[in-house]
């Protein structure tokens, strides 16, 4: 039988269209790349990608994000952008679930190349651990510090409030609410919230949240 582990890459992209709204959408149209540590080959254009696009692992308390390692993903697809990470738990190393920032204004939310967004998505079994919220904090910072994100949007649909108790935790407001969106792996159209967070914003709460625990 397959590991539990490796089922949720083989169901991620159904699996984050329906707790996220359109992550799936964030994988369109990239570059897949190998990328186990060292610069490798683009598979399209056999041409080396640039240093930016070599991601780095990022660290919290209790989690590790690293770039998705083929060893780890069935399907090339959540490793098609450049900042995609696996969300892991330090202890054991296993993937628990995925999250990424889609840069450059390719998004449905901004045409900016300062601005951003995220996008998460988090295996059954490790609901209630406050994994996601960890790791989104550090995805956070890591755009805003070390991409120079003026910007970071954030989405969810209608009656997913864990999704949106994420975003309220990190700092995200509500934007705007649109009606009547395409979700062409559900086959469904559902109502969508938008939240943002600016720089300045994130600043304030972050130095809120120091201070509270302080």
């Amino acid at each position: 039988m397959q590991p539990e582990s490796y089922t949720i890459h083989t169901t991620l992209l159904v699996s984050v269209s329906e707790g996220l709204g359109s992550l799936s959408i964030l994988y369109e149209g990239i570059e897949a790349y190998t990328l186990d540590g060292f610069f490798t080959m683009n598979m399209r254009t056999g041409q080396k990608p640039s240093r930016e696009v070599l991601k780095m692992v990022l660290q919290t308390e209790r989690l590790t994000l690293h770039p998705w390692k083929e060893s780890e993903a069935e399907s090339r697809s959540v490793i098609k952008h450049a900042e995609s990470y696996a969300v892991c738990l330090t202890v054991d190393g296993k993937p628990t679930g995925a999250i990424a920032l889609k840069l450059n204004g390719h998004t449905d939310m901004t045409d900016r190349d300062d601005e951003c967004k995220l996008g998460y998505w988090l295996g059954k079994p490790f609901w209630g651990q406050g994994i996601i919220p960890e790791a989104a904090k550090e995805l956070i910072r890591h755009g805003f510090e070390d991409l120079n994100m003026r910007t970071i949007w954030c989405g969810y649909y209608e009656g997913n409030s864990k999704s949106k108790r994420v975003q309220e935790q990190c700092g995200f407001t509500y934007f705007k609410t649109t009606e009547g969106l395409d979700v062409p792996l559900m086959g469904e159209k559902r109502t969508g919230h938008t939240s943002v967070l600016t720089r300045e914003a994130w600043l304030k709460h972050r130095k809120a949240a120091i201070t509270s625990v302080v």
